[in-house]
């Protein structure tokens, strides 16, 4: 048997993220109504914050928020 494809609601919604002390302008990353991420731009590049901690670097916005997803989905 096979799986059906279930759709799930990914929202995307600008906030103050806070890191290392700063509060910074970004992006919070929901699934359904859980916070699965937090992307902030620091030193040019895009880092997906989970609780706070550093997950991933990567190069522009539309990859981190695809890396919060992915982290979200092998998690």
């Amino acid at each position: 048997m096979s799986k059906r494809n279930k759709e799930i609601e990914v929202l995307v919604s600008e906030k103050e993220v806070i890191y290392k002390g700063k509060s910074l302008a970004g992006l919070s990353v929901k699934i359904g109504k859980k916070e699965i991420a937090e992307v902030v731009e620091i030193d040019g590049k895009f880092a997906v914050l989970k609780q706070g901690k550093l997950e991933n670097l990567v190069a522009s916005e539309d990859a981190a928020v695809n890396q919060a997803i992915l982290n979200y989905n092998l998690g």
